[in-house]
């Protein structure tokens, strides 16, 4: 099955897709899909897992996992 996705405004309700030559004559499967809208309560109230609290960060996360004369060593 080929998909194709075409991203178009509607006009007064209707939209109107051009198909390949190739899809003459062939039975297609069209499914709408309005957007997705985020509301501001979704990003506003995220708080972390409980199951995190009382954790602390102990180590520099910055700071290279190997000394510098080791970055070589698998080449």
């Amino acid at each position: 099955m080929e998909a194709i996705r075409i991203k178009t405004t509607p006009v007064n309700r209707r939209v109107t897709i051009d198909l390949p030559s190739e899809m003459d004559g062939e039975e297609v499967e069209v499914i709408i899909l309005a957007p997705e809208k985020v509301s501001e309560e979704k990003r506003t109230f995220r708080k972390p897992s409980p199951e995190l609290a009382d954790t602390i960060i102990s180590d520099d996360l910055i700071a290279p996992a190997v000394p510098e004369d080791e970055w070589e060593a698998m080449q």
